[in-house]
């Protein structure tokens, strides 16, 4: 049987078309994905159906079908992935290019922190994260989401004096900080870079944006090396398919609460965290959204 990759999202593919076969591993299998690491980079196979992020490999076919474990060595390049002992999987010939790469906003920054707004307002509690701190009333639930308000007070505080590096210094503290393999604190810091990066085309470069990523090292250091990837890729301007849209994707024909669904859809919080994490960026950017 021949496995086909049928797209890939535009900041992995380089690595999947290298004209040199990178030697990897499989680094673990969660929640029907495989993810690969090679060089410290990260690659994830996942399938058809699974929201689209700047590592993601769409699998045409069951990844049950592999049969492949944590530490298998793997190669990518050449369009294809090969698992030592095991399937190669093949870049379908028609394999489509995604883009995650952060755009600029085509509304108002009025009109965007008002999307931004409305989506998470469509959105449900997933019971753990940031969210609390963000709905009506906010609350602190427990030791966690309490130290994550601290944080964010501390940060805010740092920000409105103009204390660029104390601000990125406080938001690191909460690299690391959550359950799995993507903490939500590690989720909320790729909707930081997310939001300025989509700010940053209406209120031009900010400081605290340049202070964010010279401090994406620091942050990657604290948490697991997947999540780490993904702190990169927000850091460099690549987001989901999902962010990409929300933030990117003109007034005429936008739906909320299919947003909202695909917001949902990110892992258990992950998508929340994120939005949260946007929704911050743009409260520091004006007075417009609810102060935290």
């Amino acid at each position: 049987m021949t496995y086909f990759i049928t797209a890939a999202a535009d900041y992995i593919r380089p690595w999947l078309f290298a004209e040199t076969l990178v030697p990897g591993y499989v680094h673990s299998v969660y929640r029907g994905a495989v993810n690969l690491v090679f060089d410290y980079h990260f690659a994830a196979l996942q399938p058809e159906a699974s929201p689209m992020s700047p590592i993601t490999l769409s699998a045409g076919f069951p990844l049950e079908d592999l049969n492949v474990a944590a530490n298998t060595p793997v190669q990518i390049g050449e369009g294809k992935v090969r698992f030592e002992r095991g399937p190669v999987i093949e870049a379908a010939p028609e394999t489509a290019t995604v883009p995650t790469l952060m755009r600029r906003t085509p509304l108002s920054f009025s009109a965007m922190e008002a999307r931004i707004k409305a989506v998470f307002d469509a959105c449900t509690d997933p019971g753990m994260g940031f969210y609390p701190l963000f709905a009506e009333p906010c609350e602190s639930r427990d030791l966690i989401t309490s130290a994550m308000k601290t944080t964010l007070e501390d940060a805010e505080t740092a920000f409105r004096c103009g204390k660029w590096e104390p601000f990125a210094e406080t938001l690191t503290g909460l690299a690391g900080l959550g359950q799995g393999l993507t903490p939500s604190g590690d989720d909320f810091l790729c909707g930081m870079f997310a939001g300025f990066n989509s700010a940053g085309g209406l209120k031009g470069s900010h400081p605290a944006k340049a202070a964010l990523i010279a401090a994406s090292d620091a942050m990657c250091r604290r948490t697991h090396p997947l999540s780490a990837s993904f702190i990169t890729c927000a850091a460099e301007g690549y987001v989901s398919q999902t962010v990409r849209a929300l933030l990117g994707n003109p007034e005429q024909g936008f739906d909320v609460n299919a947003m909202a669904e695909k917001i949902q859809a990110i892992g258990h919080s992950s998508g929340i965290d994120t939005l949260c994490g946007i929704m911050f960026a743009y409260y520091l950017l004006t007075p417009a959204l609810k102060k935290i």
